[in-house]
Formats: structure tokens, sequence, C-alpha cells
């Protein structure tokens, strides 16, 4: 399926009295589920021993 046919098919899901802000924040959301699913593809990800790493490196700030 398209890019473009994802958008549609998830506007056309959304009730008729939707309005724009939040179908740009529903767009916004599908772009931004498709990039992880890509990067995750290419092997981009983060362990889960890693973020607590990270987390606990920032807490300490």
């Amino acid at each position: 399926m398209s890019v473009k046919e994802q958008a549609l098919q998830m506007i056309e899901s959304l009730p008729a009295d939707t309005d724009y802000a939040e179908i740009l924040k529903e767009i916004r959301l599908l772009a931004s589920l498709r990039e992880a699913e890509r990067q995750s593809a290419e092997g981009k990800t983060v362990s889960h021993a890693e973020v607590k790493e990270q987390l606990a490196e920032w807490g300490g700030q």
C-alpha cells in the first residue's frame, strides 16, 4: 500500500467532525510509526539494557 493510500485510509477511519489539527496529529503518528518500522528493519535499534543505562545517566545529572 502506498503512503498516500495509507494516509487516506487513516483519514477515512476518523470521525466526520475531525478537525485539521487532529488529522495532522494522526498523520504525524503514522509517519513516525513507519519510520520506526524502517529503522527496526535496518537493525537501527537500541537494546533495553542500553536504554536503562542512558536513563540512569540522564537521571544522574
